[in-house]
């Protein structure tokens, strides 16, 4: 190799090392300020926490001395009030968290591999004589191109994340009970699994009340023989009572004569089915579960959520992250731990 072009491959790794080196300080400063922000949405979301709020506990304590019932209402309008705006706001902190810690990795992942090239064109040879304007000129507009391309990827890399994570936090993966291996015992043998039973009609959802807010969610029913005023105390309009063994805040599902609902405490979790006609609990069981309870407020319980049917079998979740089905008679079809959710 020629003197001359010793020097011209000298001139481009310092060149190369100049882009490296600037790519790497710009990659390393946005590094810095993800970091910083992520921190602060940290802190917000702490802030937010509705669990350990204390303007809610204060609330609680309000409402527990009030004696005066327009006190009591205006109190507990109040404490729902702030736990909306509050779980709002942190789920909203969690997500820009989630899209900083995206960022934040693809930057690092930058730093880097500039940090590795900025090295690697260092010691391959030693450093030129001072170059000439053409030649600074030249490295100076390569350095301008990579910081401009790095920029362009970390801005599409951030577009990218806000556009896939718009959803949050609603995203859900369907996957069937064989893929999952959701059965509580180990998977059965290939070609020995339950048949899924047939999907109803929708004549048949339309008439029965098998989700929250019943058909569609949209809390009109298809029926218009229903009483319109009765009275617990009384028994006005009440056919029948039955006493549900666990606590829990979640709404009844009905289908044809089965009436479906569950129950938890901090170590047990269940689910009930009741004969609509006559109140008679036809079945309890019990959904086995590791997890460590999670911190609910005391107004939510552990089974909070409603049950589904698609009028073959019952669907049940809990604060643990335990998912359940059985069929109409009781027989548990499988279980699964999704993990305490946040």
């Amino acid at each position: 190799m020629t003197d001359a072009n010793k020097i011209i491959e000298i001139k481009m790794n310092v060149a190369r090392y100049r882009a490296a080196a600037r790519t790497a300080a710009v990659a390393g400063a946005f590094c810095l300020i993800v970091g910083v922000l992520l921190l602060a949405t940290q802190a917000r979301a702490r802030r937010f926490d509705p669990i350990n709020s204390e303007r809610i506990a204060l609330l609680k304590k309000q409402l527990g001395a009030a004696t005066d019932k327009e006190r009591k209402d205006e109190t507990r309008q109040q404490i729902l009030t702030l736990d909306t705006d509050l779980r709002r706001e942190y789920f909203r902190s969690m997500q820009l968290a989630q899209r900083g810690a995206y960022l934040l990795a693809g930057g690092v992942i930058v730093l880097v591999i500039s940090l590795r090239c900025a090295a690697s064109c260092r010691k391959t040879l030693p450093m030129p004589a001072p170059a000439g304007e053409d030649e600074a000129a030249e490295a100076k507009a390569q350095a301008r191109r990579s910081v401009a391309a790095i920029g362009a990827a970390i801005a599409c890399a951030g577009a990218i994340v806000v556009m896939t994570s718009r959803d949050l936090p609603g995203q859900y993966t369907v996957i069937d009970a064989q893929q999952a291996g959701l059965n509580a015992g180990e998977a059965p043998a290939p070609g020995t699994q339950e048949k899924a039973p047939t999907l109803p009609t929708p004549e048949e959802i339309e008439k029965n009340w098998s989700r929250f807010r019943g058909p569609a969610g949209r809390g009109v029913s298809a029926y218009t023989n229903v009483p319109a005023s009765w009275n617990g105390a009384s028994g006005e309009a009440i056919i029948w009572k039955s006493e549900v063994p666990l606590p829990g805040q979640n709404s009844p599902v009905v289908w044809d004569d089965r009436i479906f609902l569950t129950g938890a405490a901090a170590d047990k979790r269940e689910v009930y089915c009741f004969d609509a006609e006559s109140g008679k609990m036809l079945w309890g069981k019990e959904v086995a579960s590791t997890a460590e309870p999670p911190n609910v407020f005391e107004e939510t319980g552990y089974a909070a959520p409603t049950t589904a049917t698609d009028g073959r079998r019952v669907y049940a979740i809990f604060a643990t992250g335990d998912v359940a089905c059985f069929d109409f008679s009781g027989v548990e079809v499988w279980t699964v731990a999704l993990g305490v959710p946040e």
